[in-house]
Formats: C-alpha cells, sequence, structure tokens
C-alpha cells in the first residue's frame, strides 16, 4: 500500500507501507473519529444538563428569596405591633407611678422606702438555662402583663380617692385648739362674768396668749364672715360644712377675708383684745346648725389637730 505525503512546500512524496500497517492506521483513524463524536455528543448533553439545572436552582433561590421577603415583613408588622404594645403599656406605667408617688405623699411613707424611680430589687440563683422567647410566648407574656398593669392602674386609682376622701374628711374634722401657745382661761357653760362679775353663759371657750400671736383654724373650710361684730370684737367665722362652722373672735389684726378657702392650722388672724375683753385671748365657738355646742370635744394637746 502507497501513502502520499504533502511536504510543507506543496511537494508530493509517497511511501509505501505493508498492508497491514494500513489496515492498522485506518482502523485508529476511525476509532478516533468515533470517539471524537462521542465526545462531543456527552458534552453536548452535559451541557443541556447543567443549563436545565442552573435554571432550577435560579427559579428555587427566587421562591426563597420571596418566602424571606414575606417573613421580614411578617417580622416587620409583629415588631410594630409589639413597640405599639410596650409604648401603650410605658404609659400605663407612668400614670402607675404617678398614682403610686401620689399615694406615697398622701400616705406620709418615706422617700428612701418607696422610690418609684430605682430599679426594683430582685434577683436569684438561676434555676436552668435561658432560652428565647417565641413570638407566641412573648405576645402571650406581654397581653397578660398588659392586664395586670390595667388592673393595677384601677386599683391604685381607687385607693387613691379613697385616701384622698380620707384626707379631706380629716382636714373637714374639727379637732385640735385655735392657738398655737397660750392656755385655757375660760370653759363653756355657766361662769361669772369677767366684766359684770354675775352669772352668765358661756358659749364658747377662751384661750389666752400673747398680743398678736398666732390663732389657727381648727378645719378646713370657707371664710363666712371677718370683721367687727358686736361683743366679739374682730371676728372670724367659718364654715366647714355639714352645718358645722367655728368662730374666733377678739382678734388684734384679721388675715382672712370672706369668702377665702382655708386649710386646717392656717393662721386666719393675730390674738387680740378687741370687742368685749379684758386681755389677749382667743373666743372660740363651735356650731352645729346655727346652735353652739361645747368645743371642749374637740380640742386636744396641739394646734394642728394631729
Amino acid at each position: 500500500m502507497q501513502i502520499i505525503v504533502i511536504g510543507k512546500h506543496g511537494d508530493f512524496r509517497g511511501m509505501t507501507v505493508s498492508k497491514y500497517l494500513g489496515y492498522f492506521f485506518a482502523t485508529v483513524l476511525i476509532t478516533l473519529v468515533a470517539g471524537l463524536v462521542v465526545l462531543g455528543v456527552r458534552v453536548s448533553k452535559h451541557e443541556a444538563v447543567d443549563s436545565a439545572v442552573i435554571e432550577n436552582w435560579q427559579g428555587t433561590i427566587t421562591e426563597h428569596r420571596s418566602e424571606l421577603d414575606g417573613l421580614q415583613q411578617q417580622a416587620l408588622a409583629k415588631n410594630d405591633a409589639l413597640t405599639n404594645q410596650l409604648s401603650k403599656m410605658q404609659g400605663r406605667l407612668w400614670r402607675i407611678e404617678a398614682l403610686a408617688a401620689h399615694m406615697r405623699d398622701l400616705s406620709g411613707l418615706q422617700d428612701d422606702e418607696f422610690n418609684f424611680e430605682q430599679t426594683v430589687a430582685q434577683g436569684g440563683p438561676l434555676a436552668e438555662e435561658a432560652r428565647e422567647f417565641a413570638w407566641v410566648d412573648l405576645q402571650t407574656q406581654l397581653n397578660q402583663l398588659a392586664l395586670q398593669l390595667d388592673r393595677r392602674e384601677k386599683e391604685l386609682g381607687i385607693l387613691d380617692t379613697v385616701m384622698v376622701e380620707l384626707q379631706r374628711s380629716e382636714q373637714v374634722q374639727l379637732s385640735g385648739r385655735p392657738i398655737a401657745k397660750g392656755w385655757l382661761s375660760s370653759a363653756y357653760g355657766n361662769r361669772m362674768d369677767p366684766i359684770t362679775g354675775q352669772p352668765a353663759w358661756h358659749a364658747g371657750v377662751d384661750f389666752a396668749g400673747s398680743q398678736g400671736s398666732d390663732v389657727l383654724a381648727v378645719a378646713s373650710g370657707v371664710v363666712v364672715f371677718a370683721d367687727r361684730r358686736d361683743g366679739y370684737g374682730k371676728l372670724v367665722e367659718i364654715n366647714h360644712g355639714n352645718g358645722v362652722s367655728t368662730r374666733y373672735g377678739h382678734h388684734d389684726k384679721l388675715l382672712v377675708k370672706a369668702g377665702e378657702i382655708v386649710k386646717k392650722g392656717d393662721v386666719i388672724g393675730l390674738m387680740g383684745s378687741s370687742g368685749r375683753s379684758t386681755g389677749p385671748h382667743v373666743h372660740f365657738e363651735v356650731l352645729r346648725n346655727g346652735r353652739n355646742i361645747d368645743p371642749t370635744r374637740f380640742i386636744s394637746g396641739n394646734a394642728s389637730g394631729g
């Protein structure tokens, strides 16, 4: 068998090979061509598989991204709801703290015993491993806390109203002496008149003291009279409600006017000897429904009635 070989310069050269060697080269060539064809088909199929897989992955990623966006929106909505709920609870807590502070002031408790601005003292050993709250558990806890705050707020409001009423009733209740310093110089009832020396009825009690010393209201009320009156000199009369009123006579100077509201222990005038009097003192009367009653039952050992 003769094989023609083409040279670099286009010249032809013939080679003679045996028949069997020619068959060998032909077989190798055919095998090589077939291998290349098979390899091309496989590569083509492999590229098709890779394209489908990539497209499938892209679809899965898009789907997961959509799910993630949905979860993020749900989380944001839950966060907004919890933020709103916490804001309302904080407002309730501030109102409760204000009520508690007001009640502390009313009750006279010491600031260092009940200081609502300090962190609550609490603690204890950790019993088990701490775990995070699930959304449902956290929402349940917040709802329970909101109900507790609402209940405590109502309870404190009722208690505050009761304490205010008690304090008001104590302020209105007659008790104490109408002077800061002095002594009882004449009792209620029958006595010898200090000016005529004849038996006479004394409708109040007298407290003697220093000229110009303070005269105090024995209960809260409204001043209904502050001027001169026959026998009383410069007189102050206070209406305490429920048909009860008090009178304070013989002032040197009046410090209140009709229509003013006074509290228990307020200074309403300065002790003097105006009117029918033998010296500096306060003539003190208690009236119920316009009739004099014995003031002695309301007199205690201090001016404020404590």
